[in-house]
């Protein structure tokens, strides 16, 4: 069986190409949702608010990285890292 293409473009082909793309790890400072609500002992969607706000307000540097899952699988997962102390 063919390999499914849409205008030209192999899409098996294209997302396998992705799927092999090197994971880079997250520089220092850098931190999930996840590990940023274990730090400020809050619940994730309280501490994912917290850090969108903070982001907004330039306290907060936001960055995507490629995270490889269990299964293989590479995921984009936001990272937030601290650029300067609240008021």
């Amino acid at each position: 069986m063919q390999p499914r293409t849409s205008k030209g473009i192999n899409w098996a082909a294209r997302l396998e190409a992705i799927q092999n793309e090197p994971k880079e790890a997250p520089e220092p400072g850098f931190f999930t949702v996840s590990q940023w609500s274990k730090k400020l002992n809050r619940q994730y969607a309280r501490t994912n608010r917290i850090c969108q706000l903070a982001h907004e307000d330039g306290a907060m540097e936001k960055k995507v990285y490629r995270i490889q899952l269990s299964h293989g699988a590479m995921r984009p997962v936001i990272h937030y890292r601290l650029v300067k102390a609240a008021r």
